[in-house]
C-alpha cells in the first residue's frame, strides 16, 4: 500500500487536476479501511471531474 500510494501521491503533485489519481487513491484507502481518506480522496475526485462515474463506486 505504501509504495502504490506515493506513486499516486507523485502523480497528483506533478498534475493536481488528474481526478482519476484521487479515485486510485480512495480505493486504496478503501481496500486497507481507511473510509475516512477514501471519502476525501473520493470527493477530491468529484472536485475536479463531477461527471466522473468512478469516484466511490464500490463504497
Amino acid at each position: 500500500m505504501d509504495a502504490a500510494a506515493r506513486m499516486i501521491e507523485k502523480a497528483i503533485t506533478a498534475n493536481p487536476t488528474y481526478a482519476e489519481a484521487y479515485n486510485n487513491l480512495g480505493v486504496l484507502y478503501r481496500d486497507t479501511g481507511e473510509i475516512t481518506q477514501a471519502i476525501d480522496a473520493y470527493e477530491q475526485c468529484l472536485n475536479i471531474d463531477p461527471d466522473s462515474r468512478n469516484a466511490g463506486q464500490v463504497l
